[in-house]
Formats: C-alpha cells, structure tokens, sequence
C-alpha cells in the first residue's frame, strides 16, 4: 500500500489531479482482471484525502490574499504621501540623469555591443547544456518508467493476496462468532430455566408465609376490636364523669362570680359616695377663699384621704462611657473592583473608611449592611483586594 501512495505522489507532481490518477489506475487494473472494486474503494479514499488536502491549500492561499489586500489597503497612505516625495526627487532627478544620460550614452553603445556578443556565447552554451539535459532526463523518465510499470504489477499481486487473506481471516472470524453465540445461547436457555424454577419454588414460599400472615393478622384485628370496644366504654364512663365535675365546677364558679360582682358594686357605690364629700369640701374651700359664704349648712363631712403610696425608689442610671474612635485617614474604596460611591457610603455607615478595615471585616456583616444590593457583590475579593492595598508601603493603617 506504501507503492500505492507513492505511485500517486508521483503522479500528481508530474502534474495530473488526483481524480486523473484514480481513473487511470482503476483502468489498467480492470485490465488486469483483478478485484476492482477493493481497490476503487482504497483508491477513492485516497482521492477524497488529496481532495480534502487540496481544498485546505486552496483555503489558505484565499486567506493570505486576503491579509495581503488588507496590508496594502494600509499600505496606500504613506506609499501616496511617499509617491508624491519621490515625484520631487524624480523630477529633481531626472534633469541631472538627462546630463548624465547624455555623457553615458556613449560609453553604453559600446557595453551593449559587448553584452551583445557575451549573450550570444551565453545562449549558445546554454543551448548545448539544454540538450544534453533533456537527453539525460529522457533516459531517467524512460528507466522510471520501466520501474513504475514493474512496481504497479507486484503492487497488484500484493493487493490481491491480501484481500484473500482478510476474506479468510473475516470467514474464521464470523464461524468464531457464530460458535460463540450458540454457546452462549445454550448458556442462557440454562440459566432461564434455573431462574423459573426457583422463582416458582419463591412464589409458593411466599403464597404461604402470606397465608400465615393473613390468618395471624385477621386474628390480631378481632383482639385489637374487642380491647378498642372496651377502651371506647372506659372513654365515654371517663367523659361523662368529667363532664359531671365541670358542671359542678361551673356552678361552684358562677356563685363565687356572683359575690365578686355583689362586693364590685359595693365599693362602686361607695367609691361615689367619697368622690361626693371630695367635692363638698373643694367647694367650700374655693368659697373660704373667694370669701363667698357657703349656701349649705352644718359641718361638712370629713373626707376620709387614703394614705399615699409609697413611692418606688428611684435609681439613677450611670452615664455610659462615650466610644472613642480613632482619627484615621479614609481610603478611596472606590479603587477596589466592585465598590462605587453608593456602596462606599454604605461602608462608611458601617464605621468602613479605611482599606485595613475593610481587610479585617467579615464578609456576612458586609453582605447583611449592603442589603439588597450586596446579592451580586464579590465581598470576599474586596477583602482580598483591601489586604493586598493595606499591606503595600504609603497606606495609611
């Protein structure tokens, strides 16, 4: 398969395509008689690998015109500006060469018809060299040949004993295969069969201890109904009996409800009675002083004055002890990535002005102080960012 591809090589750099070269061994091998559609495959994979490899050559040699137009795009400006220097220089130039042309003319009649006669030697011995070397390459294109032809025909041989090998090796695979599967088809019929009688001999197991099971628990729902009959009675001798002690309890507290009510409009009475007499004596006391005398007669009666009160004594809390802070330097914060004003101002509620702060604050308190706003704020790099801003020389601590 090597000759194969180096046969094509051959073939292209002598300047056929890849499609001309697949063509043209496909004919002389049907000529040969031998299996052509083994090698049309193998010879239309390799085409469609030189077509691919060409198509990717194509692609690139678009790309760099591409580059290329764009770079004398930009190139244009400055060749224009330096057009128009070498126009000056050129005219410049050219009135000096018109001179020197004129004093080299002479001199260059006589090169040219040395030149002349050195190109004639020239092309004469280059004539001579041309011949003996297309004699030579005729004879090397000719033993080339003579080698192509003798190499396709043992590559043929080559090919054709290997496809005999892999059709055999294929035939042995696939008997190997079948063989396998017979046995393991008989494998598996086994244990089929292994697996249905124990899943029966299971699923009698299992219709009895549900049997078992059954009888046992219709057994338990008879005890649990009998004992729940009972419990039921005991419940309701119990809920009657309570009900008969709430209700005497509740009498008992109507009664004793009814005093309380009784003793309450008694000291509401009395309690009229006292506001009454207070009264009567503020108004004889506002006419004693106005020196109005009263329009009723007799003593007034003494206004019984209940003792005051006697008044918690009351403490006197101790001052507590102002929070000195210490004067620093604030930091823009605004430097690290993330932090604005608005969330440097919610830092600086917070008692945050300096970078050193900001590297010892934990990242829940900030989190919680920024609010809703802190939900898409990386506060563990502020902090990485402050460390690294505290710690380099010129900070203020």
């Amino acid at each position: 398969m090597s000759r194969l591809h180096a046969y094509i090589r051959d073939k292209a750099a002598a300047g056929r395509d890849e499609v001309t070269v697949y063509n043209v061994l496909e004919h002389e091998y049907d000529e040969e008689g031998g299996n052509s559609m083994a090698l049309s495959n193998e010879m239309h994979r390799l085409t469609q690998g030189f077509l691919a490899a060409h198509k990717g050559r194509t692609a690139m040699v678009a790309a760099i015109r591409d580059n290329t137009v764009q770079q004398l795009s930009g190139f244009r400006a400055p060749h224009e500006s330096m057009a128009v220097e070498q126009r000056q220089r050129l005219a410049d130039g050219r009135t000096r060469l018109a001179s020197d042309v004129r004093t080299m003319r002479g001199d260059l009649a006589d090169y040219v018809d040395g030149l002349r006669d050195n190109v004639a030697k020239m092309l004469e011995s280059f004539d001579t060299a041309h011949q003996s070397m297309a004699a030579d390459q005729r004879q090397c294109l000719d033993a080339g040949r003579t080698r192509l032809a003798s190499d396709v025909r043992k590559m043929r041989g080559d090919l054709a004993d290997y496809v005999d090998g892999l059709r055999d090796n294929v035939t042995k695979m696939l008997e190997s295969l079948d063989t396998a599967h017979q046995s393991m088809a008989v494998e598996q019929r086994r244990r089929l069969a292994e697996f249905g009688a124990a899943h029966q001999s299971m699923a009698v197991e299992q219709r009895q201890r549900l049997a078992d099971y059954m009888y046992g628990l219709r057994d338990n729902v008879a005890k649990t109904r009998g004992d729940l009959a009972d419990y039921v009675d005991g419940l309701r001798d119990n809920v009657t009996k309570m009900l008969e002690s709430l209700d005497t309890a509740h009498q008992s507290m109507a009664a004793e409800l009814g005093q309380i009510l009784g003793s309450l409009y008694a000291d509401r009475s009395e309690a009229r009675k006292i506001l009454n007499d207070f009264a009567t004596v503020m108004r004889e006391r506002r006419a004693k002083k106005s020196g109005i005398p009263s329009s009723k007669a007799g003593v007034a009666k003494a206004v019984k004055v209940r003792p005051a009160a006697a008044r918690p004594p009351i403490t006197v809390a101790e001052a507590p002890v102002p929070h000195v802070i210490e004067a620093v330097m604030p930091d823009d914060l605004t430097t690290i990535t993330g932090i604005g004003a608005g969330r440097q101002q919610r830092l600086n509620e917070m008692g945050i002005f300096t970078f050193a702060q900001l590297a010892g604050s934990r990242p829940q308190e900030i989190l919680k102080a920024l609010g809703a706003s802190g939900r898409l704020a990386n506060v563990e790099q502020w902090i990485e960012e402050a460390r690294k801003l505290s710690s380099a020389p010129g900070d203020s601590e």
